[in-house]
């Protein structure tokens, strides 16, 4: 394995749980830690360390988009209307065009984007920004916090 590149090497009392990619960056969950990885950047944390993980769906950019896209030109038309006139503003489709492509790459952006993982852990935290794998990430991280807890709960019983 190149340096850098990858998942470093799990000791022999580790079992790989989960392991994917969001956005480019590469995650691993075993049994005892958490292995975020993005080029030469790597966060390796133990899952004992971590005190929170947040999941937050945010829509507020593709509202923001479709409002910019659809909306505002439609606002745009009618003040540009003359009062009190019948006749319809002299306005060509082509004029909002920028508008409506800004405005739908901004939504586009913003669903691409729309999930945001925080895990905050004893040194900090870590932002993961990402579609339908930071779901899944936010479940297998969760079964193994749990699964970590569960054990360490067994062990002071004993």
């Amino acid at each position: 394995m190149a340096r850098g590149k990858g998942i470093p090497v799990l000791a022999p009392s580790e079992n790989l749980l989960w392991e994917g990619t969001i956005k480019g960056t590469r995650i691993a969950i075993t049994n005892l830690r958490l292995i975020v990885t993005r080029g030469l950047w790597l966060k390796d944390v133990l899952l004992s360390s971590i005190h929170s993980v947040e999941l937050t769906l945010s829509l507020r950019l593709v509202i923001l988009g479709l409002f910019i896209a659809l909306v505002l030109p439609a606002i745009l038309i009618l003040a540009a209307q003359p009062p009190g006139s019948e006749a319809p503003a002299q306005l060509h489709g082509t004029e909002f065009l920028p508008l409506t492509i800004v405005g739908l790459v901004m939504a586009a952006y913003g669903w691409i984007n729309r999930y945001c993982i925080v895990i905050h852990y004893t040194g900090g935290k870590i932002v993961l920004r990402g579609d339908k794998n930071a779901h899944q990430l936010m479940i297998r991280l969760r079964e193994a916090l749990l699964g970590s807890t569960t054990t360490q709960q067994d062990a002071q019983q004993a």
